[in-house]
């Protein structure tokens, strides 16, 4: 059988996953910071249908926080849940 999900009120629901989009202004730590506090993840995109979708629901000319950092670690930028990361879907 199929699992029914349902999203927190205020969210939206896209392909199982649940999305919220604050109207709070604030940087990037902050914003991974309110994503906890809700547990949850700050965005990481999976493929070119999610950042479509994103594209889609963000408010205007606003930016979007995503999950991708610069691991000093590492040397490179990597997403925070440390998926593959597609290049292709951001030229």
């Amino acid at each position: 059988g199929s699992e029914c999900k349902l999203c927190p009120v205020g969210w939206l629901k896209h392909r199982g996953k649940c999305y919220w989009l604050s109207k709070e202004t604030g940087n990037w730590k902050t914003s991974q910071n309110n994503c906890s506090i809700n547990n949850s993840q700050i965005l990481v995109i999976q493929d070119q249908e999610e950042m479509d979708f994103i594209l889609n629901i963000k408010r205007g000319p606003n930016l979007v926080w995503i999950g991708f950092s610069f691991s000093t670690a590492k040397k490179n930028w990597t997403w925070v849940n440390d998926s593959h990361f597609d290049e292709n879907m951001f030229k």
